[in-house]
């Protein structure tokens, strides 16, 4: 399965090791330009998972339409391991997870 990420910077990386994902996630509240205020990982499935400056995850499920998951004040370590649940393409996992509501995109 592929997948990429795009950094607090805009730089997109295919495929990154789990360490370049942990340092993506690690960067976002040091970023200076403010274009890019979060870091995404987009798997080729649709699914995207975005952790934004404030710390909100957002789930973009393509089932979902115009909704999409979201988890208020989510910890960098918990962004880290849902991101890795994506990367290998483990959807079903990441319905699982506990998710804080579903909004309108």
């Amino acid at each position: 399965m592929s997948y990429h990420t795009t950094d607090a910077y805009g730089i997109t990386r295919i495929a990154p090791s789990a360490n370049a994902l942990k340092q993506s996630i690690a960067q976002l509240p040091f970023a200076d330009d403010e274009a890019f205020p979060e870091v995404s990982l987009h798997h080729e499935n649709g699914h995207v998972l975005t952790y934004t400056l404030s710390r909100k995850l957002i789930w973009e499920d393509p089932q979902l339409g115009e909704k999409v998951r979201v988890v208020d004040d989510c910890d960098p370590d918990e962004v880290l391991k849902r991101w890795l649940m994506l990367a290998a393409g483990s959807v079903k996992k990441l319905e699982q997870c506990e998710w804080d509501q579903i909004e309108e995109w």
